[in-house]
Order: structure tokens, then sequence, then C-alpha cells
């Protein structure tokens, strides 16, 4: 029997109570897992931000549809007038180039580009009839000029469109700078 015993004890293999402790460890860590997977953890947050997701795009497609709906929108007559106050003809022609945005509600729901060619000194006005939504804000900024030629007076113009009041008028001045800078439109 005393061999026996000495045989038990120079075995080697897991004791009784490591694998306690290892199924212990085991159940603590799977619940700490299936608590995390629940519709309170993970799993909840991810279901949750999906369908906030979707309501917001729903939303939205709701918004444009209605902002691209033929009676939610009028006609607008944008009205452009560039005034060259000086020009070298050594230098050439050139091109403005205006951005127009219109926003509704804070959602951009068209925009263009106008390029307006300059070739000679004078005042030049440039006629654009644009689809927009009521009550919609409409901005018209200078995109590119000529690098000889700085831009006297103006900015961005902004404006809301009513019904009543469908245009939009904005100026732009601009005046040789003397620089001999070789244009790139030509």
């Amino acid at each position: 029997m005393n061999q026996l015993v000495k045989q038990l004890k120079n075995r080697s293999g897991i004791t009784l109570i490591a694998l306690i402790v290892s199924v212990i460890i085991l159940m603590i860590l799977a619940s700490i897992s299936i608590g995390a997977l629940k519709d309170n953890g993970i799993i909840g947050s991810a279901k949750k931000a999906k369908l906030e997701y979707e309501d917001a795009q729903e939303r939205d497609r709701t918004l444009l549809n209605s902002l691209l709906e033929e009676e939610n929108r009028i006609t607008c007559q944008l009205k452009v007038n560039t005034d060259i106050q000086s020009f070298n003809a050594t230098l050439g022609d050139f091109t403005i180039v205006l951005e127009y945005v219109v926003e509704k509600d804070g959602i951009v729901c068209g925009n263009d580009v106008i390029e307006i060619p300059i070739t000679d000194v004078g005042e030049k006005t440039t006629n654009i009839e644009i689809s927009v939504p009521k009550e919609a804000v409409v901005k018209v900024k200078e995109v590119y000029h000529s690098p000889n030629y700085d831009l006297q007076a103006g900015s961005e113009t902004e404006k809301t469109i009513r019904e009543e009041e469908n245009k939009l008028e904005c100026s732009f001045t601009y005046v040789y700078n003397g620089k001999l800078i070789e244009s790139s439109q030509k």
C-alpha cells in the first residue's frame, strides 16, 4: 500500500483543487460575457444605434422628397452683374467662376457653377433661371477670377427666396491690379 501511495504522489496531473479553481474562473468569465451580450449590453446598444440611424435616414429622405416636389418649388431669377473697371487686353480674356448654393433647413438641395467669360472692360449681366424650394436660402460666391484682377467690391451674397420676391441680384466689381501675371484662362 505504501507503494501505491508513493505512485499516486509522484504522478503528474491536475489536482482536484486546480480543477475546481479553473471551473470557477471559467464560470466567472462566462457570466461576464453573457451579461455584456444581453439586450442592455453591446448587442442592445448596437440595435438601438441601428434604429436611430434608420429613423434619421427616413426623416432625411422624407425632407429631401418634399424639397424636390414641384408644388414646393418656385422659379428664381438669378441676376449676376459683373463690372470690369479696367482691362489689360494684352493678357487676353479670362473667366470669372461663381458658385450658387441652395439650402433649405440646413440641407444643401442644389448647387451649380456659373462661368462668365470676360472679354472687355464694362458691365455684363448674366441672367440664370433656377428652381428652388420655397423659403430656401440661395448663396452666391465667387470661386475664381484671374490673378491679374482684384475683386473690388462684392462678397458672398445670401438671400432667402420667397414666392412674392423670387429674384436674387448680386454684383461683383473687378479692377486690373497692374500685375503682369500670365493668365491661365485664355
